[in-house]
Formats: C-alpha cells, sequence, structure tokens
C-alpha cells in the first residue's frame, strides 16, 4: 500500500489520485521522469542507425583501396550505451588475415582520426615484423579520399602522427662499380688487340 503525499491516506499502488483529498499519486511522478527521458533515448537510437548508415556507404565506397586489403568501418549495435559506443574504428584488412585500426570517428562530437602513413607502418612492423608494403603517396591519395568523404558528412578530421620522419623507400640496385670498371677493361683490351692485328697483317 502507497501514502498520499498530502493527507497521508492508504492508498492502492495503482490508485491515480487519492481517494479522500483527491491529491495526484506518486506514479504520476515517474510517468512524468520517464517522459523526461524519451527525447534522450530517441536521440541515442537516432545515434546508433546514422553510424550504421555511414558504415554501409564507408564500405561501399572503399571495399579495395589497394590489390589485397579491403578498408572497412565497424558497424555498432542498434544501442550506443548512452553515447559510450558511438565510436567506430576503420579498420585495413589483409587478404591473408589481421588487421590494422587506421582511425576512428565518434558520431556523438563528429570527429574523426586518421592515421598517417608512418603511424600505419610502424604498426605493421611492430606486428608484422615487415614495412607496410603500400607506396606513400598511395597511402596518402587512400587517406585523402577517405577524408574527403568525412567531412561531407560533418566530420573534422584529425591526423595521427608517431613523430617519426618518414622512412625512404628502399632504391633499386645500381650496376656495381667493379662491373663497369671491368667492363671499361675489357673494351679496350679488345681494341687493342684489335689494333695489334691490324698492324700485324698491314703490307
Amino acid at each position: 500500500m502507497s501514502q498520499c503525499p498530502r493527507c497521508g491516506t492508504a492508498a492502492d499502488p495503482g490508485s491515480q489520485s487519492c481517494s479522500a483529498c483527491g491529491a495526484p499519486m506518486a506514479a504520476a511522478g515517474r510517468g512524468g521522469e520517464k517522459a523526461r527521458t524519451g527525447p534522450r533515448r530517441a536521440y541515442l537510437t537516432e545515434l546508433a542507425t546514422k553510424a550504421f548508415d555511414l558504415a554501409d556507404t564507408f564500405n561501399l565506397m572503399f571495399e579495395e583501396p589497394f590489390v589485397g586489403w579491403r578498408a572497412e568501418l565497424a558497424k555498432p549495435g542498434m544501442s550506443t550505451a548512452g553515447g559510450k559506443q558511438a565510436l567506430q574504428h576503420m579498420g585495413l584488412l589483409a587478404q591473408g588475415g589481421g588487421t590494422l585500426v587506421i582511425g576512428h570517428i565518434d558520431q556523438s562530437t563528429n570527429q574523426a582520426e586518421i592515421r598517417t602513413y608512418e603511424r600505419v607502418d610502424a604498426m605493421h612492423r611492430e606486428r608484422f615484423q615487415s614495412p607496410f608494403p603500400i607506396a606513400p603517396e598511395d597511402w596518402d591519395a587512400f587517406a585523402n579520399k577517405v577524408a574527403r568523404f568525412l567531412r561531407t558528412e560533418g566530420f573534422t578530421i584529425t591526423l595521427v602522427d608517431t613523430g617519426v620522419s618518414r622512412r625512404p623507400r628502399a632504391a633499386s640496385p645500381g650496376v656495381p662499380v667493379l662491373w663497369v670498371v671491368l667492363g671499361g677493361l675489357l673494351i679496350a683490351a679488345v681494341a687493342v688487340a684489335a689494333t695489334l692485328l691490324v698492324l700485324r697483317y698491314a703490307p
């Protein structure tokens, strides 16, 4: 049994008002609280739906940015847990297995982070003990394309670096100096031999 907040008369739990004085019971207050939480709940559901739609568009646009690699924006659940799960990670998935996290977006703040080539290369070296097999200029072109897409969706972009300067790419091996010298000596020897033959058989 509950009591009337005005006169203290006992009342059934389901009563809307006091039978003695007509005052509204506390149940109405609980209903008002529930009504106030409605807009926030709708907002969080909207966040989850927007994130889901954005993931579908991203995954279609950047399905295979590099040969053997697939870019993917993670899809959230339909509940963002009060906004805590509004963060979606961007991953680069290798055809042979393994994933590199290359950035993330936050639907609740409209902020996005994209990792630079140096950061991704460092992660690849740490995880796979080998350099990232994508050329820096190809990665930069991909990252710029992703940034342009996210800006059109209303996100502010931040590039995340390691603070390490870009590693120079290995130059293709040139012709060894030794072979150049030997080639020159061989040509000179042939020239001398030809001259001697001409002098020997000259009339």
